[in-house]
């Protein structure tokens, strides 16, 4: 995922920032010195059965900016291959 990440173009990407949290990005968490970045798919409400879950995005990064790109990758390859919806 690494390799992905240094080689994508991030112009393209969408990047959900926040102001909320330490690292500054929706879903990237700081563990240590290093972040790592964690997919939500909603699920439908609460009287719904289908319940949200979290995916890890694999890797670590090294800054919080890596592990947005490698999360937005993640969405952005997800819904290409589901027909537009986060599974």
């Amino acid at each position: 995922m690494r390799e992905r990440v240094a080689k994508e173009n991030r112009a393209e990407l969408v990047l959900e920032r926040t102001v909320w949290t330490e690292t500054g990005f929706v879903n990237v968490q700081k563990i240590g010195d290093k972040f790592r970045a964690r997919l939500q798919v909603p699920g439908d409400g609460r009287s719904g059965t289908l319940k949200r879950k979290q995916y890890p995005v694999p890797g670590i990064f090294n800054t919080a900016e890596d592990a947005a790109v490698a999360l937005a990758i993640t969405k952005r390859d997800m819904k290409a291959s589901n027909g537009g919806k986060l599974v």
